[in-house]
């Protein structure tokens, strides 16, 4: 089989990067999009081995013309925390988004891979991931107009964790905490059910259909593991793998119930991965030894780099 090219963005964010370096492993030709002031400490290593289109500089139509794209990863997006405008939002998860469908479809792109999250799932969600849910939806709408042009892989992630995370996502705050010297970390009840997936097995799954392609024009996978774990319990394997890896306890209490549930949150999830169950995917690494790793690779890279 003759070596697939690849488009890929988010390339300096964290699924992104993961994905990334599997498609290099795997000696596919790849693109990435970024712009020239991109924070690329995540894949400074990698920028060798690829090739890469700075937007600000050049228009997107050059990462097409160069060579044919076979397959169109997209993993950019903007969850719009804080007190970010709902354009902003809008700007990077829909009309970004838009144009680079249309770029794939007017150069004959065979598959283009969105990245959605399994809060677009149906459920009103309040606060920030108000503008990001409204924005995913909005595009899944235009997938669905576009599916009878190019072929449509909507991939509906569960709760992915793994190291390199920003520190505004949930797991590394929470491991940060634990390695201050805090006298106490505020949290929820930590009754919310999630499926925390590692995100290595995310990545095979990208890998897993680009290999093994489905022919229908729209598709959507649920990406999980199939299994529910409480929040208080993904805190709680995380506080003993940190205290056996470290050899002491943490600083900090962990004050469950001290925070109220965020209004409007998911209690639950619905978890049927069954879709790429039937495609011949399975998920490979369980809570406890992502939580292992995600650890060791954060201690190891604390120790390298201290800042």
């Amino acid at each position: 089989m003759k070596t697939k090219r690849i488009l890929l963005t988010g390339a300096t964010g964290f699924l992104g990067s993961h994905i990334l370096k599997s498609l290099i492993k795997k000696k596919y030709d790849v693109i990435i999009l970024k712009r020239s002031t991109s924070d690329t400490w995540r894949i400074k290593d990698l920028l060798k081995a690829i090739e890469y289109i700075d937007l600000d500089i050049h228009s997107l139509s050059e990462a097409f013309k160069s060579k044919h794209i076979d397959v169109v990863i997209h993993t950019a997006c903007h969850y719009g925390r804080g007190d970010c405008l709902a354009s902003n939002v809008i700007k990077t998860n829909v009309l970004f988004s838009l144009e680079l469908l249309e770029a794939a479809v007017k150069y004959k792109t065979s598959y283009f891979f969105n990245t959605d999250s399994f809060f677009n799932s149906g459920v009103k969600v309040q606060g920030y991931l108000n503008y990001y849910t409204m924005s995913k939806r909005h595009f899944l709408d235009w997938l669905n107009i576009y599916s009878n042009k190019i072929n449509i892989v909507n991939m509906s992630l569960q709760h992915v964790y793994g190291p390199a995370d920003g520190g505004d996502k949930f797991a590394p705050w929470l491991l940060n905490e634990m390695l201050s010297d805090a006298e106490l970390i505020s949290l929820s009840d930590g009754t919310q059910k999630r499926d925390f997936i590692y995100v290595d097995d995310v990545v095979s799954a990208y890998l897993h259909l680009i290999e093994n392609p489905n022919k229908k024009s729209f598709v959507e996978y649920n990406v999980g593991t199939g299994r529910l774990t409480t929040v208080k319990k993904f805190v709680n394997t995380m506080q003993s793998e940190l205290e056996i890896q470290n050899q002491k306890k943490i600083k900090p209490k962990l004050g469950f119930g001290l925070l109220p549930l965020n209004k409007g949150e998911i209690k639950s999830v619905i978890v049927k991965p069954d879709g790429l169950l039937s495609a011949g995917w399975r998920p490979l690494i369980d809570l406890s030894a992502g939580i292992k790793k995600t650890v060791s690779i954060t201690l190891s890279v604390l120790k390298k780099d201290p800042e």
